[in-house]
């Protein structure tokens, strides 16, 4: 299924945009990546060529098409020149930790760290995967319980969210309190409550499984 939505997504999203970059005069290389929900597009031109003017004429070329593309779409550009913005680069490698477990690394410590280095305009963390609760839930189970799919989204639409309160003042500071109802671990949407009728408590766990998965 990931394969499927992927392959959506770049034909009607990716495959278009190359194509407007593409004929932007002095276009020497276009790379793409796309994932689930986003697609990134690197575009390369000749070396001496004014990187501004050329950003005019690739965001004119993404308008022509943009109104072939889905509803709702937001494209953004940005001009990238190291000589103006020097770009460093680091790896973390490791034989014991996944992949998740690196991305996290890099965007919980790496990234705070190096982001308070005077001078660092901002960090960037790529590669790794992100991680990605799946729920299969077993369609028999659901029916005999009377469980719908729609249930199970407002439950979860209804409890994992972050909402500010609103500000609260004291010893001349004031704080912003939040209420944090994010799920972040298998078990804790395992043991979400579905329906609680007042006879019986219907756990997720009772008709689905929840597997922690790389984000594809």
């Amino acid at each position: 299924m990931d394969t499927i939505q992927k392959k959506g997504l770049h034909q009607l999203y990716t495959k278009p945009l190359e194509s407007a970059v593409k004929k932007v005069q002095g276009t020497t290389v276009v790379k793409s990546s796309t994932s689930r929900g986003s697609c990134v597009i690197d575009v390369y031109f000749r070396w001496g060529l004014d990187i501004y003017s050329l950003k005019t004429q690739l965001e004119s070329r993404v308008n022509e098409i943009k109104g072939f593309l889905p509803a709702g779409t937001v494209i953004s550009t940005e001009a990238m020149n190291q000589s103006l913005f020097p770009v460093y680069g680091f790896t973390l490698e490791s034989g014991t930790h996944s992949r998740i477990d690196l991305r996290d690394v890099g965007n919980l410590l790496v990234r705070p760290m190096f982001s308070q280095v005077e001078g660092i305009s901002n960090v960037v963390v790529r590669g790794g995967k992100a991680k990605e609760f799946v729920v299969k839930p077993d369609a028999h189970a659901m029916s005999a319980l009377g469980i719908t799919p729609e249930q199970v989204k407002a439950v979860f639409a209804g409890t994992n969210f972050v909402s500010a309160n609103g500000n609260v003042e004291g010893y001349d500071r004031l704080y912003l309190s939040l209420t944090d109802t994010r799920l972040d671990n298998a078990e804790g949407i395992r043991n979400t409550v579905i329906r609680n009728d007042g006879k019986r408590v219907i756990r997720l766990r009772d008709f689905a499984d929840v597997e922690v998965q790389e984000q594809q």
